[in-house]
């Protein structure tokens, strides 16, 4: 038997202890409903940065390489080797950007669960200290 079995601590120290705990409680709420919707928002951004990508840079560099070999009327080699390279270009930075975007979303959703699961134990842990201060009170009362 440790020394605290011995003694219980008061209820004063269990409130401490309580108050203490639904603080962190909090904190991790806030950091965690911080960082989820961060990771969301670069979700979002890295969605619309593709999309954006491939209208501004991508779209162009295709169409000029293709209206290049409309004008002589023949596929030179140097058309067919842009064409290529910024197919080559595009094809790579689908990859990154998909594995980018793969985790990020895994982070976004690790971190809303990590949320949930934190918020879910925050409430517990709050329904259990005002039922404890119901029935010191009732205690008190009889």
């Amino acid at each position: 038997m440790t020394k605290n079995d011995a003694n219980p601590e008061p209820a004063a120290n269990v409130q401490v202890i309580s108050e203490r705990a639904l603080r962190r409680d909090r904190r991790w709420q806030m950091v965690l409903a911080s960082v989820a919707g961060l990771l969301w928002a670069v979700v979002a951004a890295g969605a619309l940065a593709a999309v954006l990508v491939a209208q501004t840079y991508i779209r162009p560099t295709l169409l000029r390489a293709w209206q290049e070999a409309d004008k002589t009327g023949q596929v030179t080699a140097e058309s067919v080797k842009r064409t290529i390279q910024v197919t080559a270009a595009i094809t790579n930075a689908a990859y990154w950007l998909g594995i980018a975007m793969a985790a990020a979303i895994v982070l976004a959703a690790v971190a809303t669960l990590l949320y949930v699961r934190v918020s879910h134990q925050a409430s517990l842990r709050k329904i259990r200290s005002e039922l404890a201060d119901i029935s010191a009170q009732l205690r008190a009362m009889s």
